[in-house]
């Protein structure tokens, strides 16, 4: 009797043992689902304020990809679609914002969101060209086509372009080569460089090229594209007493004679300018100017650069994309310029850069100390 107790008691024993494990992990596993729910919809929800903060510094691209990013794992939230339609008008893409204020409708019914959808599509409507009808277009084989002659275009002579110090150089070099050959074989009739080398008065090399057609009026050198030595020199005046003035230590009255200026300067003048903004301490004028000259001499890819890492370091990242692509026009190999736009195209910016470049060498640090 008391052996068949026993055993009926450990019987319930086990039993009541196997059902509390059950129940144990029935609830561990309830728990573990409601701790990912929860995590999921932290995700979602940062997700969408991050989208939300994007919007409210006028980053609607980069909102864009992270509300995508978000409707994909909320693909019924109303609010997304919204959002996205805001985004999407603001870059004036009014058949795609349509498109979200329909989702956005479709959801929830709600008739704001049908009026967002009929003001979008009254703006991506186009007015319909009446085309004349097709027996109209026919052409009649008999009737000839009489071409009317094109009148000629008269050739414009090339304006003369500002001389710098270097065609100043090349023109003197020219001019005194000119002067020795007549002392010694009488009047030149005509420009013949040969003739003028031909006893190898000099060994420098002669490039003549830029200067265009050259030739001889009274015994002086003139040039197609910037005249005479004389002319170069009058051109270049205000340039010349500048760099007086610098060399004086009168920086600030060689600022001014150039600003004066500024419309006549030439590339090399516009880079001794610059010279000295920076010398000066001038800093925000010479951000100015460099932007000035980037429309003036759009091959200027240094200036493009430096106004392109400027912006990028100060958080102005659309200013800074322009620049980029631009250079990236000039310079199609600049690998360096292909990943900077590529990090901002997708969100990516300089402190961000930074707070990364921090967190990896403190951790390189910490994996150092370790050994």
């Amino acid at each position: 009797m008391y052996i068949k107790i026993a055993l009926i008691g450990s019987t319930l024993a086990w039993l009541f043992c196997f059902s509390n494990q059950a129940n144990t992990s029935k609830l561990r596993s309830r728990a573990l689902e409601g701790v990912r729910d929860l995590r999921k919809l932290s995700s979602f929800r940062a997700v969408k304020e991050a989208a939300w903060d994007e919007m409210r510094q006028n980053r609607y691209y980069s909102a864009l990809k992270k509300l995508k990013y978000h409707q994909q794992l909320q693909p019924k939230d109303v609010e997304a679609y919204y959002l996205e339609g805001e985004c999407l008008a603001k870059l004036e893409r009014w058949k795609d914002a349509y498109i979200a204020y329909h989702k956005a409708f479709y959801l929830s019914g709600v008739k704001r969101y049908q009026r967002l959808m009929f003001q979008m599509k009254a703006k991506a409507g186009k007015p319909i060209k009446k085309e004349k009808p097709w027996y109209l277009k026919i052409k009649d084989p008999s009737q000839k086509i009489v071409e009317t002659p094109k009148p000629k275009e008269e050739q414009l002579k090339p304006a003369k372009k500002r001389g710098s110090y270097l065609q100043l150089s090349r023109m003197r070099m020219l001019q005194s080569l000119v002067d020795r050959y007549e002392s010694l074989n009488g009047p030149m009739l005509e420009f013949n460089l040969d003739s003028l080398l031909k006893d190898q008065v000099t060994t420098r090399s002669v490039n003549i090229s830029e200067l265009g057609k050259i030739s001889l009026k009274n015994s002086k050198i003139h040039s197609e594209n910037y005249g005479t030595v004389e002319e170069i020199r009058s051109s270049m005046k205000f340039f010349i007493d500048a760099v007086s003035m610098a060399s004086k230590k009168n920086t600030s009255g060689a600022i001014r004679s150039l600003e004066a200026n500024q419309d006549k300067l030439i590339r090399s003048e516009a880079e001794y300018l610059i010279s000295l903004y920076r010398q000066e301490g001038l800093f925000e004028q010479e951000v100015k100017y460099r932007e000035k000259i980037s429309l003036k001499f759009p091959e200027y890819s240094s200036n493009l650069l430096f106004l392109a890492d400027h912006y990028y370091e100060n958080g102005l990242n659309q200013k800074a994309l322009n620049y980029y692509q631009k250079i990236l026009k000039l310079k199609s190999g600049n690998s360096s310029v292909r990943s900077r736009i590529k990090q901002l195209k997708a969100g990516g910016t300089f402190k961000l850069r930074e707070v990364l470049k921090s967190q990896r060498q403190n951790l390189l640090e910490k994996e150092d100390s370790k050994y």
